[in-house]
């Protein structure tokens, strides 16, 4: 069984560790999963004669393959070219008409619905939660779902000591600067309440506006935007409450990492943090209701260190790289020998 994953870089970003982490973890399983990239943007720190990685730049080699898996809409494009003879499977990261048309407008909405059409010819989807899934699959798309998984050792624990001790409560979320992600919520919040300072560490096409309720509100002592931080989740045990309120999500790997890290978490009340996280694990806001936000926060700061060490232990137990790619590995060996009966 040979197997080609594609993604678009080698930039950092969730989907392209996802996709590096499953070849890393076939690997240990004696799979060889040959790895082709397709701009020259360079930011993780990986051995490339290691893991098999190359640009691609002859995608008739794609045609060798017995299973090309590809991440993101150009590699999906590429996939969908290759012979008949290949199993094309895809992983979709997140709701991408919701993505799409936040970022793009109606011109998103329409780059998404062909991205549908163009999926519906895979042999298999993969969505990385329950509720991703039932989305994709009303849309007429064959599809498993896996759920994304990370490599524990490698996030960098911090003790309570180093803290940051300003004489405020410090929230802090890690995420891409896009509506959807819901961040006016906490700087609506810090409006309200002086007692928090709000940290939002990532960049994107939201920043203007957060910068201008900042500005409005007279935020700039109480709000930071840190923008893009290269390892963020290792600066987690600085905070004392981490808050991710998106309005939509894929799945949610940086909660995750915040629960191993043993702070308190407070997520949105939506679909997929529901399927994802128990109430045990993380307390739960109405969207766009910052008295509710207020008391979830309240609620998560007053967590034991026994409730938190057993949310770390159940979560890193649940989404650990190890399991994902194992689970890839079963989907890729069905896929294949469904073809090949």
């Amino acid at each position: 069984m040979k197997i080609a994953m594609i993604i678009p870089s080698l930039k950092n970003t969730a989907p392209n560790n996802i996709a590096l982490s499953i070849c890393e973890g076939a690997r240990k399983h004696g799979v060889n999963i040959d790895i082709y990239y397709l701009d020259e943007i360079v930011e993780l720190d990986i051995d490339e004669s290691e893991l098999n990685i190359n640009r691609l730049n002859d995608r008739t080699i794609l045609n060798s393959y017995d299973i090309v898996h590809s991440h993101g809409l150009r590699p999906d494009v590429i996939n969908c070219k290759t012979s008949k003879n290949v199993i094309n499977v895809s992983t979709l990261h997140s709701f991408i008409l919701d993505d799409l048309k936040n970022k793009y407008g109606i011109k998103g909405y329409l780059i998404a619905f062909a991205w549908l059409k163009l999926l519906k010819q895979f042999d298999s989807c993969i969505a990385i939660s329950e509720a991703t899934k039932r989305f994709y699959v009303k849309h007429g798309l064959k599809c498993h779902h896996i759920y994304n998984g990370i490599d524990f050792p490698d996030i960098e624990l911090y003790q309570d000591n180093s803290r940051l001790n300003n004489g405020k409560i410090n929230i802090v979320s890690i995420a891409h600067l896009e509506k959807i992600k819901g961040l006016e919520q906490l700087l609506y919040l810090a409006a309200e309440r002086e007692e928090f300072h709000v940290h939002i560490i990532g960049e994107g096409t939201y920043r203007g506006k957060l910068t201008n309720i900042i500005d409005k509100f007279d935020l700039s002592q109480r709000v930071t935007l840190h923008g893009y931080i290269s390892n963020a989740s290792s600066m987690l045990g600085k905070f004392d409450v981490y808050v991710q309120p998106s309005k939509s999500e894929g799945f949610g790997i940086a909660v995750i990492e915040a629960l191993v890290n043993k702070i308190p978490t407070v997520c949105s009340d939506i679909e997929v943090f529901r399927e994802l996280f128990g109430s045990g694990e993380v307390e739960f806001f109405k969207l766009d209701d910052i008295n509710s936000l207020y008391d979830a926060i309240s609620s998560a700061l007053t967590k034991t260190d026994m409730s938190r060490d057993a949310s770390a232990t159940a979560i890193s137990q649940k989404f650990s790289s190890e399991v994902m790619s194992l689970n890839y590995l079963s989907w890729y060996k069905k896929l294949y020998e469904e073809r090949n009966l």
